[in-house]
C-alpha cells in the first residue's frame, strides 16, 4: 500500500487521505480491498459452507469503511454492504443487517488483555 500510495501502509491513513482526495490513496484502498475479496472468495470455494465472515485486528476494530468496501462487492458469497458499526468496541458484535444470510461480525483482537493475563501468570510462577 505503501508503494502505491507513496505515503503510508496503513489503512486508517489511507482512508483520511482518500476523504481529502488523494487519488493514489484511493488506488492502494482499492488494490487492498480487491487482494481481500479475492482472499476471502479464495477460501470460501475451500469450503462446504461459509457459516459468517469475521474480521478482527485493524481492519475489524477500526475501519468500518475498509470492512464495507470488502463486502459490498462480495455478492458472489452473498454478502453485502449496508454494516453498522459496533456500539462497543471492546466486544463481539454481528454488524450486518438482521437479514444477512451470511453475518459479518466484529471481534476485537484482545491483545492487550492476553498481554496482561500471560504476564501476570508469568510473574506469579517467580
Amino acid at each position: 500500500m505503501l508503494g502505491l500510495s507513496d505515503t503510508s501502509d496503513d489503512t486508517r491513513d489511507l482512508v483520511r487521505s482518500r476523504a481529502a482526495g488523494d487519488e493514489r490513496a484511493t488506488l492502494a484502498l482499492d488494490v487492498f480491498t480487491h487482494h481481500c475479496r479475492r482472499g476471502i472468495a479464495a477460501m470460501a470455494a475451500s469450503l462446504d459452507r461459509l457459516d459468517a465472515l469475521v474480521f478482527t485486528g485493524e481492519i475489524g476494530e477500526d475501519q468500518p469503511e475498509v470492512r464495507e468496501e470488502v463486502c459490498t462487492r462480495l455478492t458472489a458469497l452473498r454478502l453485502t454492504g449496508g454494516l453498522r458499526t459496533p456500539h462497543d468496541a471492546s466486544r463481539p458484535a454481528i454488524v450486518s443487517g438482521s437479514g444477512a444470510e451470511i453475518p459479518v461480525v466484529v471481534v476485537p483482537t484482545g491483545e492487550a488483555q492476553q498481554i496482561d493475563h500471560e504476564t501476570r501468570a508469568l510473574l506469579r510462577g517467580l
